[in-house]
């Protein structure tokens, strides 16, 4: 692996905002290259779920290509934003103001957002608003049940072995402690947009030529639980131009490091790959 530069950037209204720029050497800079952004999860701070964010930003740096991750307003070390923007805007605006730092510091002027879960709802919008996102990952984001899902729901997941011995494993758990079972308290909702206004939104990014992944893990189970749901939930021609994979052995915040070294695998293979197609498209364009 190349050697990488990191330092902290401070960014946003005030300077509130905290982020952390890896860069590669330079003589491994890709010229022209987007940056990726990527920003905190949920209550996790910017260095992702079990350090996710930092080995991703290393490794992408290592091959030429920038990565800034970073805290929302009031999450991390992100000082709280004073105004009455609703979540969903304060994060489209968090993102956009780390862009707009990264392309007055000069380090990129094209984008690829990665973002994981609640994550995925201010990325979205930034994807489908702003030219300057060439391509967007999207991890366990939206899901729809289908009627495939419901099938396997009902019948395939009552067919797996190791899913018997867990159900057992909990059984005599609870008999031992003499405790009933208890339902636990939700602690956090998302509501997701119409099906039919997220294909539309993702027809844009296609026209536009925005490169997508989605990735969906098996913590997604209960909304998202084969291999070609994505296309059952939305367009069956979207095939043709968008990317989706399915973990299913991957739990939501790939505790796992098997499953972990997977998924870094894969993007550190594929946003390189859309790298390299938007500098050359860039290469293309006429000089101002």
């Amino acid at each position: 692996m190349s050697a990488v530069r990191e330092r902290v950037v401070m960014f946003g209204l005030g300077q509130g905002m905290v982020g952390v720029l890896c860069e590669p050497s330079a003589d491994s800079v890709v010229a022209g290259a987007p940056a990726v952004l990527m920003a905190n999860v949920g209550v996790n701070h910017r260095v992702g779920p079990n350090r996710l964010w930092v080995e991703l930003s290393r490794r992408l740096a290592s091959t030429g290509i920038p990565a800034f991750r970073f805290d929302l307003s009031g999450m991390g070390d992100s000082m709280t934003r004073q105004d009455n923007e609703a979540e969903l805007e304060r994060g489209r605006s968090d993102i956009t103001a780390a862009m707009d730092t990264l392309a007055t510091r000069g380090v990129a002027n094209q984008f690829v957002l990665v973002a994981l879960c609640s994550g995925v709802d201010p990325a979205h919008v930034v994807a489908r608003d702003d030219p300057r996102v060439t391509a967007a990952v999207f991890i366990d984001g939206y899901a729809y049940r289908t009627f495939g899902w419901y099938l396997r729901w009902y019948t395939v997941r009552y067919l797996q072995v190791r899913r018997w011995r867990l159900l057992l494993k909990r059984a005599v758990q609870r008999l031992r402690s003499g405790r009933p079972q208890q339902k636990q308290p939700s602690v956090y909702t998302r509501e997701y947009p119409a099906a039919a206004s997220l294909e539309h939104d993702f027809g844009l990014m296609v026209d536009r030529h925005v490169g997508l992944l989605f990735i969906f893990t098996g913590g997604t189970e209960p909304h998202y639980n084969y291999a070609g749901q994505f296309f059952d939930m939305f367009r069956r021609d979207f095939r043709r131009s968008v990317q989706v994979e399915f973990l299913p052995r991957a739990d939501h915040v790939f505790f796992n490091g098997v499953e972990r070294e997977q998924l870094l695998k894969r993007l550190v293979t594929w946003i390189p790959e859309v790298a390299g197609r938007s500098t050359s498209a860039d290469a293309t364009l006429p000089s101002q």
